[in-house]
């Protein structure tokens, strides 16, 4: 049975399009080109697989062995190459011009160039591979003049190079000691020497070795020098300064915070079921532990609902002081892949974040520390611009659960990890706002605490639905609450006058049952398909296992 079991691999196109592709798992690369053709109708013949995005000679996937040993397994993104693109290529100017690509392209007979007889060019010029000239070639002007030909040639290029470098070298070895920018015909202040050199003399500074003017530090070094962040260190001063000349700089580069717009999806829909689940137990009207998730439905494109069926809990820890820690190990990320190829078989995608709030009053605004733990989350996942936040807290014997959305602004700081750590103590001084490592600009003024506020839109309409996929099956990584068969044999007794279909239409029992040794991971994807479609008969022999497994 390991022998036929087919793996589905991620196939990335040239146009940014993703296709999944399934194909057995002791197949060889020709027949995985085989499979990626019917999908994607390129010719097995012209069509290269990579292993990284950039698409590189070394990236290429080559062999005749089965694609396990070439690292690619359930689950493996590979990126496809055209290789009739290059060919197909055409040139962007007028037909009744040639270039250097097209007149060596498809052309039949001799090619004949534009200019006069007695010029030579790029194109008509014999190369040495074809027979012509040995060595350099000979241009048809005079020693006085210069063409295409000649200024574009290898030599020409390495002496331009050469220079470069040797102007480099000397500004970086002088120090605070430079030469003059000008051509030596030319003379200044700064290079004439008394006698009047043609030449440029180095002219050295009357301040300290410890200051910088403009004169002794190179052009170069002032353009390219660069500090940790990624933004240009200004010449004139230390880090710690700032003058006229990089502030116009700095406050363009700074992000500026404004207004909040309106959230682009018009309510919320949760599975009562799920909200239910997900809220960890409860004494003297607080939370036993801070819990967080993931949230899997659908987004109607016509209402701008977004309807959530179930909620996935990754592993993860909680710290009164630093919050929600996550695994990232090799395990943690391909149970979160299938996670996500088992929704995308359910018609369900990723459409949110929650957890549990520590306040238990009925605050209907984002400290700051939760808006760092949402943008966080996301720029981690990266969500687009339809993507919900839901807390949950305690309001008397009830749960109350508020929806919010995120502006791509907060997303954006989290990934150049502008807010503060989550250990920090200016988070405890004042909720309202978010603490930030760098500047941003508020209200036409500097601020390192810009309000929470401002980085997040309400969504107003929360209400409850039936989604039909999260029944009363153990929710995975919860501690002293683990799943066992015993649960799996439970359900099948108390949903025992229901439809199969029903009775599998469960994620956390589908997401146990691809952990157990019963089954492959195509035998989940199986299930999943049932339980869309409502096949109820392809069910049937996956139940009658499980009824017998020990």
């Amino acid at each position: 049975m390991a022998d036929t079991r087919l793996i589905t691999v991620r196939v990335k196109k040239e146009d940014g399009g993703q296709v999944n592709v399934s194909f057995p798992s002791t197949g060889t690369l020709a027949e995985l080109k085989k499979a990626v053709e019917a999908v994607t109708k390129i010719p097995a013949s012209e069509l290269g697989l990579y292993s990284a995005r950039e698409r590189k000679p070394k990236d290429v996937y080559r062999g005749s062995g089965p694609v396990g040993e070439l690292g690619i397994v359930h689950g493996s993104l590979v990126y496809a190459v055209d290789g009739r693109a290059a060919a197909s290529q055409r040139c962007k100017h007028a037909p009744q011009f040639t270039c250097l690509h097209c007149s060596k392209g498809e052309a039949t007979g001799v090619m004949k160039c534009s200019h006069p007889e007695g010029v030579s060019c790029l194109i008509c010029m014999p190369s040495e591979a074809e027979g012509g000239v040995t060595g350099a070639a000979k241009c048809s002007h005079g020693p006085t003049t210069r063409c295409i030909n000649c200024t574009g040639s290898k030599s020409g290029k390495d002496k331009k190079k050469k220079k470069k470098k040797k102007k480099k070298a000397k500004a970086g070895s002088s120090g605070w000691v430079r030469k003059c920018a000008h051509p030596p015909s030319m003379r200044c202040p700064a290079c004439l020497d008394g006698g009047g050199a043609s030449e440029p003399a180095e002219q050295e500074c009357t301040h300290p070795s410890t200051m910088s003017c403009p004169n002794c530090v190179s052009s170069s070094s002032a353009s390219e020098e660069v500090d940790e962040d990624g933004g240009i260190r200004c010449p004139f001063h230390g880090p710690n300064g700032r003058c006229v000349h990089c502030m116009h700089g700095t406050m363009g580069q700074m992000p500026v915070i404004k207004n909040a717009a309106e959230a682009s999806v018009a309510g919320v829909q949760v599975d009562t079921q799920a909200i239910n689940r997900f809220a960890p137990a409860r004494h003297d009207g607080a939370f036993v532990a801070q819990r967080s998730g993931l949230l899997f439905g659908v987004l109607d494109e016509d209402s701008g609902v977004v309807r959530i069926d179930y909620i996935y809990e990754p592993k993860q820890a909680y710290d009164e002081w630093s919050g929600f820690s996550y695994a990232d190990d090799d395990e943690a990320t391909a149970e979160f892949e299938l996670v996500r190829t088992m929704s995308e078989r359910l018609g369900r995608s990723l459409v949110g974040f929650i957890f549990t709030r520590a306040v238990n009053d009925a605050e209907n605004f984002l400290r700051g520390a939760e808006l760092r733990l949402a943008a966080t989350r996301m720029a981690a996942l990266g969500a687009d611009d339809k993507f919900v936040t839901l807390t949950v807290s305690i309001l008397g014997d009830n749960l109350q659960a508020l929806a919010f959305q995120l502006t791509p602004l907060a997303v954006r700081l989290a990934k150049k990890r502008y807010f503060a750590p989550p250990d920090s103590t200016a988070y405890g001084h004042d909720v309202s706002v978010v603490p930030v490592v760098k500047d941003v600009k508020f209200q036409h003024s500097e601020t390192q605490a810009p309000p929470a506020v401002f980085f997040y839109a309400r969504i107003h309409s929360v209400t409850p639905h039936a989604g039909g996929l999260t029944g009363d099956f153990p929710v995975e990584h919860r501690i002293g609450d683990a799943a066992t068969l015993m649960h799996v044999k439970t359900r099948f007794l108390t949903h025992e006058n229901e439809p199969l279909t029903a009775v599998f239409a469960d994620f956390h029992m589908l997401l146990f049952l691809a952990q157990v040794h019963l089954f492959e991971t195509d035998d989940i994807l199986h299930m999943c398909d049932a339980v869309r479609s409502g096949d109820a008969e392809r069910l049937e022999g996956y139940h009658l296992i499980l009824q017998h497994a020990q």
